[in-house]
């Protein structure tokens, strides 16, 4: 694709801060990619921290300054205005638009939105020189199937699926392990005889001027629904400033203004369901409690996991079972994402564990069959026939 190096050069350029090794790697080869003149599809891995997303948005501005439509795709309305600030902050000549369900400006050539983004583009009829998908493992085939030259699928952990496809050459992989800031994250599982512990361990964590997560199960009904656990941490914490409130029935501005509170600092501590999982970049997180995380997946553990110590230092991650007793194979989950902090580790074990899914077709994980004797697929199977 003529240009494309030294479009990608200059975005470059113009960031904020310093690229990592592993970016720089990462952004030359992309650039080699799209230089070869030919389609592309690559899985981008890195832990939360890594600057994925400022490595695929170098590529969408470089696209989007050649006159190539561009697409960023984000799972929820707070990532996608925080993507879109990033972009005009950095790139303040780019043309870009955000997409969500309250916010239609859908015509700049880089378009960043929800998957209110995917009724615009069917509308449009066209081709697209590159889509992004950000937290690819919050969207199904269909969504991530819009018409484009190039793909890129970004996830620190990537469903069975891709995995497969880019562990056995159908798709690049491009792995970005490197920090740009050094962090410790203690990973614990208590039980309901440590609750006094947590609330001493909250209490310290604000005091040293750090910010706290709470995560609940459900939104309503129940005391493990988030409102309800809300109403009292906001009593309980009231000298600090009481408790922001995030979940998914709350309106896109009613989001964006917790997340805005509790990232300024006018609250120390938010209460959440998994809205928490992607899109919360806030520094100074020093604490999560996860109430019944035997109820999630490693993966979503681990999305978790890594809203802590944005900025570096050390943090500590609760898996609070409570009063519960955990099956086995849970309990086992919780202690593989304990002692393991690589996700794309936690991810080939949860291929292992569900299936590749359907390497042709929809099925994003589960037992693939071969096409005469059907014999169970393995991912090492692939790896030795590829």
């Amino acid at each position: 694709m003529p240009g494309i190096l030294d479009a990608m050069v200059l975005a470059s350029r113009q960031l904020p801060g310093r690229l990592t090794g592993d970016q720089r790697k990462a952004l030359w080869s992309l650039s080699k990619s799209f230089s070869a003149g030919r389609a592309t599809r690559t899985l981008l891995h890195g832990d939360v921290g890594t600057g994925k997303t400022w490595v695929y948005l170098v590529a969408s501005v470089a696209f989007a300054r050649l006159g190539l439509p561009s697409v960023v795709l984000a799972p929820n309305a707070p990532l996608s205005a925080q993507i879109i600030a990033q972009v005009r902050s950095a790139w303040p000549d780019v043309d870009c638009g955000l997409c969500t369900a309250s916010i239609k400006d859908s015509n700049a050539l880089l378009r960043v939105g929800t998957t209110a983004l995917l009724g615009e583009i069917d509308a449009a009829d066209e081709n697209y020189g590159i889509l992004i998908v950000d937290e690819q493992h919050k969207f199904s085939v269909g969504q991530r199937s819009i018409p484009a030259d190039h793909v890129i699928e970004v996830s620190a952990t990537p469903i069975p699926r891709t995995l497969a496809l880019a562990e056995t050459g159908g798709w690049s992989l491009i792995a970005m392990k490197e920090s740009p800031v050094p962090k410790t994250i203690r990973s614990h599982i208590l039980a309901a005889a440590d609750r006094s512990a947590i609330n001493a361990l909250a209490a310290q964590c604000i005091q040293s001027g750090k910010r706290v997560v709470y995560v609940y199960p459900l939104v309503q009904d129940g005391p493990k629904s988030v409102i309800s656990a809300h109403a009292k941490l906001d009593d309980y914490f009231k000298a600090h400033g009481g408790a922001s409130l995030l979940h998914g029935q709350m309106s896109d501005a009613q989001k964006n203004q917790a997340v805005a509170d509790f990232k300024a600092g006018a609250t120390k501590v938010l209460v959440c369901t998994t809205a928490a999982e992607v899109g919360l970049d806030v520094s100074g997180i020093g604490l999560m409690v996860v109430i019944d995380p035997h109820r999630y997946g490693a993966s979503q553990l681990h999305q978790m996991r890594g809203r802590l110590a944005r900025d570096g230092g050390q943090a500590d991650f609760i898996m609070y079972t409570g009063d519960d007793v955990v099956a086995p194979k849970s309990m086992k989950r919780l202690e593989d994402v304990r002692d393991c902090q690589d996700g794309l580790e936690l991810s080939r074990r949860d291929l292992d564990a569900r299936g590749i899914g359907a390497l042709v077709g929809a099925e994003q994980s589960g037992r693939q069959r071969t096409l005469f004797l059907r014999q169970g697929v393995s991912l090492d199977g692939l790896r030795a026939s590829a």
